[in-house]
């Protein structure tokens, strides 16, 4: 995805504001699960649709303190100086989401995992990584389209899909 201008916090011009993130998050679980005219084919032919149940986990990486994609621990990335790195997000440049779905309660409730991720050059392996700018975890699940209560009733197409891929 390429962010516009107005995506971004007027007062802090690198930034996302989170409602702006949670939009990127949906527009790729979207994209993922076959996009706006999938998921209307699955309402109108297997009465199934999607509702988010919670945001959890959610947070904002601080600009200096953006982790590298696959770093899990809580130690800021420093330079030589011992100063923190400073990653930027301007309109124009290139962001991704990477998802990563678990599918709980028999397929009724999918746990999304995602990351708002920026490349950006790490001095120390000499090449372009990922930093992530953002990440929570997403929980969506299934309802009867006309009865809006919960169901089991996923196609199995769909089922498929989720097993069988995970990262965008």
């Amino acid at each position: 995805f390429e962010p516009f201008r107005d995506e971004f916090d007027p007062m802090l011009p690198h930034r996302m504001p989170l409602r702006n993130v949670l939009n990127l998050f949906e527009r790729a679980r979207t994209d993922y699960l076959g996009g706006p005219d999938e998921l209307r084919k699955m309402e109108a032919e297997d009465n199934v649709v999607w509702v988010v149940t919670g945001v959890d986990d959610f947070e904002l990486c601080n600009l200096g303190e953006a982790r590298w994609e696959d770093d899990q621990s809580d130690d800021l990335i420093a330079d030589e100086a011992g100063e923190s790195s400073l990653v930027q997000c301007t309109p124009g440049r290139s962001v991704t989401v990477k998802t990563n779905f678990v599918s709980k309660r028999g397929g009724m409730v999918l746990e999304c995992n995602q990351m708002l991720l920026v490349p950006a050059w790490d001095d120390a392996m000499n090449a372009c990584r990922n930093r992530r700018l953002a990440q929570g975890k997403i929980s969506i699940m299934a309802l009867d389209a006309k009865k809006r209560r919960p169901t089991r009733n996923i196609p199995q197409w769909f089922i498929d899909k989720i097993n069988g891929g995970g990262d965008n």
